[in-house]
């Protein structure tokens, strides 16, 4: 596994709390915390971005997603997200 499968952007509904044209990207700070033949977990930082009842909001956080790997293919199984506290850091 490598850190290209933790990288992503996507766009949210509006079913999401109000948030229209979620983007976010995963790019700092991968740190993988286990790989097996077939799981594997990574934490890292993220950056969002998008509308919320018409004024542009963004804001920063880490993450931790789980893959499986399926008929030999890495799919992404769980992902959870979180804010960052008011110092910058979750520690």
């Amino acid at each position: 596994m490598n850190t290209k499968a933790c990288r992503k952007s996507r766009n949210i509904s509006p079913a999401h709390g109000g948030l229209y044209r979620r983007r976010y990207t995963a790019y700092r700070n991968i740190n993988w915390i286990g790989e097996s033949e077939s799981i594997a977990m990574c934490l890292y930082d993220h950056h969002w971005e998008g509308f919320y009842k018409g004024d542009k909001v963004s804001g920063s956080g880490r993450a931790t997603n789980v893959f499986k790997r399926v008929r030999g293919e890495w799919k992404l199984i769980h992902e959870h997200l979180s804010s960052l506290s008011k110092g910058g850091t979750n520690e």
